[in-house]
């Protein structure tokens, strides 16, 4: 079935509904501009109503001889003014909340200015204050930012755990830092008996440095080129850390 309206400028805008004949349960719904010379050719002649709820349509952004390049756009009605919802350009972009999507996906409350997108960039997350991603789960689960590759599907994860309240990282499939409340454990999970840091391997690496600035209330364990062990107390005062 075809349905065509005829706009003030000249230009047609048909809707072609067609089932395939040679693949079973195929249907697609066809926009189509046709040139009339009018206006520069190609465009939406139809003008937006208060009473309309909403629409799908094309716009031709760029024609060279019988090349075209157009956007699918998708409008509601807010306020009884035409709002866009959802674009998506000749590249493939889709872009909700912009007009000018900037790669795959793009979402958009308020600009953040100028930015220059990062190479390899799939999705981008824009607003003029402090955008978020929001994990929502029962409280018997949590949520999950997991990177694979052809050898390892969860070779590196970042996973909240809700029923223990823990922050867990892995990497080569396995989890190598946890974050407990209060606690962090490297190499294992942290029991209520080990306050502060906790290292299942045994070691800390400590690079020799110069004598660090002191923060009060705040101790400090270092090296120097001297080869020595040192405490710097809160009040500034190094000690020489020697072992009987």
């Amino acid at each position: 079935a075809t349905f065509s309206r005829t706009g003030s400028t000249g230009d047609d805008h048909s809707v072609v509904i067609n089932t395939d004949t040679y693949v079973t349960n195929r249907a697609q719904v066809l926009f189509t501009a046709i040139n009339d010379g009018k206006n520069g050719g190609y465009g939406e002649s139809w003008a937006w109503s208060g009473k309309n709820t909403g629409a799908i349509g094309t716009k031709i952004t760029s024609i060279s001889g019988d090349v075209l390049e157009s956007e699918l756009y998708f409008n509601v009605n807010s306020g009884n003014a035409k709002k866009e919802a959802m674009l998506i350009d000749s590249d493939g972009n889709v872009g909700i909340g912009i007009n000018a999507p900037e790669t795959l996906l793009h979402i958009q409350s308020g600009s953040a200015g100028t930015i220059a997108l990062e190479s390899g960039a799939l999705l981008v997350l824009e607003s003029d204050g402090k955008p978020a991603i929001h994990f929502q789960s029962s409280n018997a689960n949590g949520g999950s930012i997991i990177f694979g590759s052809v050898a390892d599907s969860d070779e590196g994860k970042i996973d909240y755990d809700h029923t223990n309240d823990r922050f867990l990282f892995n990497t080569g499939g396995a989890t190598k830092l946890t974050i407990l409340g209060d606690n962090v454990g490297i190499g294992l999970t942290p029991t209520a008996n080990m306050v502060g840091l906790s290292i299942e391997a045994g070691c800390i690496t400590l690079k020799e440095r110069a004598t660090p600035t002191a923060d009060a209330d705040y101790g400090k364990i270092y090296t120097k080129t001297d080869n020595k062990l040192y405490f710097q107390d809160g009040a500034g005062t190094e000690h020489e850390i020697s072992f009987a």
